[in-house]
C-alpha cells in the first residue's frame, strides 16, 4: 500500500528557517511585506514529519502525502477564516499583519451551490479563490534543511526556503538567556523533540552524545547543541548549494542594511515589495546598529564559563557560520 495525495490546494509556500533564536521572526515579519504574501503561522508538521523521516521512523510515501495533506488542511482553513489569532504579542496574529482584516473577511464568505465538504458551508469556493488570488503562504521552523527531504520531494517547485544566518554567540547568548541547557526535557511549556537515555529525557540534538549531554553544565550543554545545528545545516545547505529553492540570507545584513537585503530577496522571489514594507522596518527596528561592546560582553560571558573543549567549539562554529556564509556567493 503507497500513500499518496496528487492535488494540492497549496499555491506556494516560503519557509524560514535557521537555528531557534536567528532571527526567524524578524525575516518572517519582512517577508509578509512581498505581494500575495499571507501572515505568519507555524506549520509544526514540517518539523515532526521531516524528523521522523530523517530518523527513518516513517516511510517516504506516508512522509509526503502527510506534509501534503497537513498544509492542505492548513491552507483551507487559513482562506476561510478559521483558527484566527488576534493576539497582539504573537508572531502569528492578525495584530501583526499589515492587513488584518483580510482574515476577517474570509470568515464571512460568501456561500455556493456546489456540493461542500468539512462541515463548512463555504468550502466550495476555495479552490477558486486560491486559483484567483494566488494566497503565498508562509511559515519558519528550526533546523529544517538538514532534514528536508521529505519537504522537497513534497512540495518540489511550489515551495522556496530562506534560511538565516546568525553569529553563533548571539545565538549562544539568547539560548543561555531563555535556559534552554535546564528546561529542555524539564519544563513542558518547551516543545523539543525528546529521546529516552536511563529513563531520563534528552533533546533530539543530543542523540549521537548522550552521555555527555548528562554530564555536562547548562551552558556547555547549549553549545554543544548549537553546535550540532550548525554542522546539520552546513551539510544541509551544501547539498541544497545549487538548489534554487534555497537561499541564505545574514541575519546582521538583514538588521543593518535591510533595503539592500529586501531587494536582494524580491528578486528572489520573484516578488514586488508593498508599501507596507516601510512600517514593517520600522516595527521592527531596522535599520539598527548591532554593538560591538555589547558582542563582545557576550563572548566574554560565554567563554569564561566553559571548559577548553567547548572553546575549541565556539571556534569550530564560527568557521561554520562563515562557511555557509560562502556557500552563497
Amino acid at each position: 500500500m503507497q500513500f499518496v495525495r496528487n492535488k494540492q490546494l497549496l499555491n506556494r509556500l516560503i519557509i524560514g528557517d535557521g537555528i531557534g533564536r536567528a532571527g526567524k521572526s524578524l525575516l518572517c515579519h519582512v517577508l509578509t511585506g512581498f505581494e500575495n504574501v499571507e501572515k505568519i503561522s507555524y506549520y509544526n508538521c514540517l518539523e515532526f514529519i521531516s524528523l521522523a523521516h530523517y530518523h527513518k521512523k516513517i516511510s517516504d510515501d506516508m512522509a509526503v502525502a502527510i506534509l501534503r495533506t497537513e498544509l492542505d488542511t492548513h491552507v483551507f482553513d487559513q482562506m476561510n477564516g478559521r483558527n484566527v489569532n488576534s493576539r497582539p504579542d504573537d508572531y502569528s496574529s492578525i495584530q501583526n499583519y499589515h492587513t488584518p482584516q483580510k482574515y476577517i473577511d474570509r470568515q464571512n464568505i460568501e456561500n455556493t451551490t456546489k456540493v461542500e465538504y468539512h462541515g463548512n458551508p463555504n468550502a466550495g469556493i476555495i479552490e477558486k479563490k486560491i486559483f484567483h488570488e494566488k494566497p503565498i503562504f508562509l511559515t519558519f521552523a528550526h533546523d529544517l534543511i538538514f532534514k528536508s527531504k521529505a519537504v522537497f520531494k513534497a512540495f518540489e517547485d511550489k515551495f522556496q526556503l530562506i534560511y538565516l544566518n546568525r553569529r553563533p554567540i548571539d545565538i549562544l547568548h539568547e539560548w543561555h538567556v531563555k535556559d534552554f541547557g535546564e528546561r529542555i526535557g524539564n519544563d513542558p511549556t518547551e516543545t523539543d523533540y525528546l529521546i529516552s537515555v536511563n529513563n531520563q529525557s534528552i533533546p533530539e540534538y543530543a542523540h549521537e552524545w548522550p552521555d555527555e549531554y548528562l554530564k555536562i553544565s547548562p551552558l556547555e550543554r547549549i553549545v554543544r547543541i548549537i553546535h550540532t545545528c550548525f554542522e546539520r545545516n552546513y551539510k544541509g545547505l551544501e547539498e541544497r548549494q545549487y538548489d534554487d529553492r534555497v537561499k541564505i540570507v545574514e541575519f546582521e545584513n538583514l538588521v543593518t542594511s535591510p533595503n539592500d537585503v529586501i531587494d536582494d530577496i524580491s528578486e528572489y522571489l520573484n516578488l514586488n515589495i508593498l508599501t507596507h514594507m516601510d512600517k514593517i522596518l520600522e516595527t521592527n527596528n531596522c535599520p539598527r546598529s548591532l554593538s560591538k561592546d555589547e558582542y563582545s560582553n557576550r563572548e566574554k560571558n560565554i567563554k569564561q564559563n566553559i571548559s577548553s573543549k567547548y572553546l575549541k567549539l565556539v571556534d569550530e562554529m564560527n568557521e561554520i557560520h562563515q562557511a555557509i556564509s560562502n556557500l552563497d556567493k
